[in-house]
């Protein structure tokens, strides 16, 4: 993919790619973490910048749901073309687009893996007071916080202009929608994760994705947030999709 939206690791031989879709207000960078994961499998991998992602908040502003859901397409019809498996991977409103994509084309997908999937939003005390530590660059040593920083990627500007956000705040309340009636159309292996500790999403999504799925695997990471692993849970995250049931494994693993 020669996309500059886009990081890329090709590992030589590798049969199988694996799509990274970030979250709301992130961009590629946010799951630089998973590289080495599948790298160690034999698989390459390509993570996209959804469109508005990466920029300012003007840029932000002036996306849209029509235009993320594309871009995921896009991509994934790119890597259906260069390779023989392909496994999508989201995390929080990537999740979500991720599961959309499977159930709109599943050619070639051998999994889903669906981190964070909020399918119902559950906004605690603890995320307005991170989000209030960020916007007034209060100086901490909270791990949720820096991994929240780490992974933006939309420019900050002043409190007033983030009323700009409250179009594509609406869009992702209307992509949840539509996943939920996604639901009975996706066949494929899915791998979803909830964390504990998750500030902005409620346990509820993964009791609704176990009733929706029958081909879904489910696992709670007892010590980690919404943007934060802790090494502990990330190994058992590693395990988790090292036992992914895929129809074929790459001789490089």
């Amino acid at each position: 993919m020669t996309s500059n939206n886009t990081i890329v690791n090709n590992v030589a031989g590798a049969s199988t790619a694996v799509l990274m879709v970030h979250g709301i207000a992130e961009a590629a960078h946010a799951m630089n973490e998973f590289v080495p994961v599948f790298e160690r499998l034999g698989y390459s991998t390509a993570a996209i910048t959804l469109p508005g992602h990466g920029g300012s908040m003007k840029d932000f502003a002036g996306a849209s749901l029509s235009l993320w859901q594309e871009a995921v397409a896009q991509a994934t019809d790119e890597l259906r073309s260069n390779y023989d498996h392909i496994i999508l991977l989201g995390r929080s409103m990537g999740a979500l687009l991720v599961l959309n994509e499977s159930a709109r084309c599943n050619e070639k997908i051998q999994a889903v893996i669906a981190i964070a999937t909020p399918l119902k939003v559950n906004v605690t005390c603890k995320a307005i007071t991170n989000n209030i530590k960020i916007g007034f660059k209060v100086k901490t040593t909270s791990p949720d916080v820096l991994s929240m920083i780490d992974k933006m990627g939309v420019e900050q500007g002043n409190w007033w202009q983030y009323a700009s956000w409250l179009p594509r705040i609406a869009d992702l309340f209307r992509l949840i929608s539509i996943t939920k009636h996604q639901l009975p159309a996706i066949t494929v292996p899915v791998l979803a994760i909830h964390c504990q500790h998750d500030e902005l999403v409620s346990p509820k999504s993964l009791t609704m994705l176990q009733q929706h799925l029958s081909s879904a695997t489910t696992i709670i990471l007892p010590t980690s947030s919404h943007f934060h692993f802790s090494p502990t849970d990330f190994a058992t995250l590693q395990q988790s999709i090292q036992q992914l049931p895929l129809q074929a494994q790459n001789t490089t693993a």
